[in-house]
């Protein structure tokens, strides 16, 4: 057997949007026989406008959860940080009913052994799969730079001020999420259940550090940025004050190396040939109308 056909995604906003659009598209050419979105409101128009089915769950209803992944071959997660406490009553009803694959709300970090902050949370999240013998799959995909350059973020570029913290020099994995979804979509349906089974996929659309970022936006848009950097101590005091503060704990994490989803001998990107994921400053010079 290759590729997998059937499919739940709890999560339908953020990262889970772009993949549950492009396994839609694979159903409507037949490779894919379908997509269904775990939801407590299964009528939100923004189901009907992704062209799937919402099937109504209660994360505390155990029974109910498992009927709605009756027949599923393969779960996605791409709740929130504020739901991730979810996953392991999602994890354990996707054992009972049956459920081949499992994909825990991961698409950022590396979070492997992490302690730390709620890079602590999915480290336990995938822990829990794991000691129910639930087969998951990982996917590490750095930041989205279709999402992360934003004024609270730092990048407030309509204004021409840019916010660094730390010194802007360290390597960071951008991948936008349309391409996420591309990728995840792709080996899904086009690799074997034994080459999907407890793997991490490392993907990487362009390694490159803000400061980069931010000259070669000037340099093509042929707009003047104001760049100020804060120093890494001054953004540990934050996160020290409110390890919750996902803005700075994040900002703290690329500046000290977190954001680097592998070595480049560790990259999964040539599983998918095809994939040619866009660099982060072309995702922003063209979503600024540059």
């Amino acid at each position: 057997m290759v590729g997998y056909r059937t499919f739940a995604v709890a999560g339908a906003g953020n990262v889970g949007k772009f993949i549950i659009e492009e396994l839609v598209k694979l159903r409507e050419v037949g490779t894919v026989a379908s997509v269904d979105v775990l939801t407590r409101s299964p009528d939100d128009p923004k189901l009907k406008e992704l062209g799937v089915t919402g099937l109504k769950v209660d994360y505390n209803d155990p029974p109910t959860l498992e009927a709605a992944l009756k027949g599923k071959e393969v779960v996605i997660s791409t709740l929130g940080r504020s739901a991730f406490h979810l996953q392991e009553l999602l994890g354990q009803a996707a054992k009972k009913a049956g459920v081949k694959l499992f994909i825990p709300s991961e698409f950022g970090n590396p979070t492997e052994g992490r302690e730390d902050s709620w890079f602590a949370q999915k480290n336990a999240a995938r822990q829990q799969l794991k000691d129910m013998g639930m087969p998951y799959m990982l996917v590490y995909n750095g930041p989205f730079p279709d999402f992360v350059f934003n004024a609270h973020m730092g990048w407030d570029l309509p204004n021409g001020k840019v916010q660094i913290s730390g010194k802007g020099d360290t390597p960071i994995s951008f991948t936008q999420r349309r391409d996420i979804g591309r990728f995840v979509a792709h080996v899904l349906t086009s690799l074997s259940p034994e080459e999907l089974e407890w793997r991490t996929f490392r993907i990487e659309g362009d390694r490159t550090t803000m400061n980069k970022v931010a000259a070669e936006y000037e340099q093509r848009s042929g707009k003047k940025l104001e760049v100020s950097h804060r120093s890494v101590e001054e953004v540990q005091e934050a996160v020290r004050q409110n390890p919750n503060d996902v803005p700075e704990t994040l900002r703290l994490d690329w500046e000290m190396g977190g954001g680097i989803v592998g070595t480049p001998e560790q990259l999964a990107n040539k599983v998918y040939p095809d994939w040619n994921p866009t660099r982060a400053v072309d995702v922003l010079l063209k979503r600024d109308g540059y």
